[in-house]
């Protein structure tokens, strides 16, 4: 046991599509069929453990997991170490910030936002036109969001043509969205921050 250390993550790292550790294949390891210990078959990790009965367990057996297919907790999860799905904010100029009390409260303060009733939710769904022209509007503003999904502004108009290069994005599933919600302040009529709920696939095939 102490020599030859299981891998706590070695249940995870058998989903992934790459070998990352150098720990061999986990072994279970039982004592003889006449065991007496128990109505159930007491399994180790480690060849000679001594079994309740007595017998030293150095039967090996192979065990198989039934893989589960379109189960709630990978629609969720996605992932072995990472989730695909998660939250974040955004503030008007695209920075970027985990989604906590403590953050929230300091871009709503940055804003001079004092309480809820003061600004409005609002809803969009965003697409490969709709992301790229925010990326474009962030080269010409100090206040992307507001600019391009409030004001509906096409911030390729304020590049010469000579200046900038055209690049066609392809997305493999045209029917995924990304859902975007957006605290707007009534009276300044500006973007306070956007809370995302996205899927990785839908940014890589963006960006790459």
């Amino acid at each position: 046991m102490l020599l030859s250390p299981s891998n706590g993550a070695e249940s995870h790292c058998r989903n992934l599509k790459l070998k990352i550790d150098d720990a061999d294949p986990r072994k279970f390891f039982l004592c003889s069929k006449e065991c007496t210990a128990s109505k159930f078959r007491l399994l180790s990790y480690y060849k000679g453990a001594v079994c309740e009965c007595g017998k030293a367990m150095s039967n090996e057996v192979s065990l198989f997991q039934k893989e589960l297919e379109n189960s709630p907790s990978d629609a969720q999860d996605g992932g072995v170490f990472v989730k695909v799905i998660h939250r974040y904010l955004i503030s008007d100029d695209l920075e970027v910030m985990p989604l906590c009390i403590a953050a929230t409260i300091s871009l709503l303060s940055k804003y001079g936002v004092t309480h809820w009733s003061t600004i409005e939710e609002r809803t969009f769904n965003l697409g490969a036109d709709e992301v790229l022209n925010l990326l474009l509007c962030s080269l010409v503003s100090i206040s992307p969001l507001t600019y391009s999904l409030l004001k509906h502004l096409n911030c390729v108009h304020y590049f010469p043509r000579r200046a900038f290069g055209s690049q066609t994005i392809e997305v493999m599933d045209q029917e995924q969205k990304i859902n975007v919600k957006l605290f707007v302040s009534k009276s300044k009529r500006r973007v306070i921050c956007a809370v995302k709920q996205r899927k990785t696939s839908l940014i890589y095939s963006t960006v790459s």
